[in-house]
């Protein structure tokens, strides 16, 4: 069992037969509580129903796995609702009820709500991998990071994160039609409808990337230019005669042509608006201790980067007198 968040680590999940065995107790204190209140036959089974389709929504407000094995565990705390208590079979609804009956109701609705989540958890969000928890890690990063570094909309917005630790790393891209704009045909002179396109993307992360990106800090680089998420990063051979500190890595890169992205007049286009290049990312520190990252298509060009950086830093601090 990974216990990769807090909760989970100060209350650890019980075992499979507990959870069943905590499950039939709900199940029994539901039922006792719906005899002794009178409630009309039918009620539970109608709940159930609420109840089990209640804890499926609730899937779609987190990422990950881990989080929603942490939800369920704690408890969505939802309360029944006017929904319960509508439609054609008047068996099991208290539309008619007082007040003070329904907070009867919801008292024998709150066991069988917390019997949906932990079957919920049991069947789904129990049994999570080390490896499947850090993947699922990977992808929020990776969110977080291309929100905070993509200010184009549909950049954001159109590229969806996936996690596999059973593959490696990859980018997926597609288009489709999205708009289109009027120009005029240069023989005939008459106004035609050209269509436009817009890319979306999918990127599938593995288990390793938090420890081979993000332990070493390496989220976001500089491509000529252009912003660029590395989705891996493999040591690499420094070329001879290079400066032993420095640390040299192989990487995927993921980079972005936003304009390409939403627009483009054909579907190459679009699709050339995400990128996946093989690249080469050199990391080394001033004397300072100052960090300088460099980002190139070549081992020589990327350590050449560290080499001019680290030299213009230098020269920053000198002082000259004539």
């Amino acid at each position: 069992m990974h216990y990769s968040t807090s909760y989970v680590k100060e209350f650890p999940l019980p075992t499979q037969e507990e959870l069943n065995a905590m499950i039939l107790r709900t199940k029994i204190l539901a039922s006792q509580l719906i005899e002794i209140l009178g409630i009309p036959e039918g009620f539970e089974q109608d709940c159930y129903t609420y109840a089990n389709r209640m804890a499926h929504n609730e899937t779609d407000a987190y990422k990950t796995e881990v989080q929603l094995q942490c939800h369920f565990w704690k408890g969505t705390q939802n309360s029944i609702t006017r929904e319960l208590f509508v439609g054609a079979n008047r068996a099991s609804k208290i539309e008619s009820v007082n007040h003070k009956r329904r907070t009867h109701y919801d008292s024998a609705f709150a066991p069988i709500m917390r019997v949906a989540e932990l079957e919920m958890l049991r069947d789904h969000y129990y049994d999570i991998s080390a490896e499947k928890a850090a993947a699922d890690q990977a992808t929020l990063k990776l969110k977080e990071k291309f929100n905070s570094h993509c200010a184009n909309y549909w950049v954001r917005n159109s590229l969806s994160l996936v996690s596999n630790h059973k593959a490696e790393p990859s980018l997926t891209v597609s288009s489709c039609e999205a708009g289109y704009h009027n120009t005029r045909n240069k023989v005939t002179r008459d106004w035609e409808r050209v269509p436009l396109y817009r890319a979306s993307a999918t990127v599938s992360l593995d288990h390793k990337y938090m420890a081979e990106v993000g332990d070493r800090d390496l989220f976001v680089m500089n491509c000529n230019g252009k912003t660029g998420f590395p989705i891996n990063a493999t040591p690499f051979p420094l070329p001879k005669k290079c400066d032993p500190s420095y640390e040299l890595y192989s990487s995927k890169v993921i980079v972005i042509f936003p304009s390409k992205i939403d627009g483009a007049e054909s579907e190459a286009e679009a699709i050339s608006g995400y990128q996946l290049e093989d690249r080469y990312i050199c990391v080394g520190h001033t004397n300072g201790g100052e960090r300088i990252v460099s980002c190139s298509t070549t081992p020589g060009r990327a350590v050449g980067g560290v080499n001019v950086k680290t030299k213009n830093k230098v020269l920053d601090t000198l002082d000259f007198s004539f």
